[in-house]
């Protein structure tokens, strides 16, 4: 699980280096805190979907951002 995340973190981190004003729609992002690791900086938009329990849960446990 954390070499697939680590994977899934460099494509990420390398498209926003490619487009720094990028629209990230993370669909279904449960408990993940992947903007939280790649720290996207203030010209990305980042939406986290997810049920709204889970949203709950999550800014009660992770954060929110």
């Amino acid at each position: 699980m954390a070499l697939r995340a680590r994977r899934l973190d460099d494509w990420c981190a390398a498209f926003l280096g490619r487009h720094p004003d990028a629209v990230v729609l993370h669909l279904g992002c449960g408990l993940d805190s992947r903007v939280f690791r790649l720290d996207p900086g203030p010209s990305v938009s980042w939406f986290d979907v997810d049920l709204p329990n889970v949203v709950d849960l999550r800014d009660r446990r992770v954060g929110h951002r």
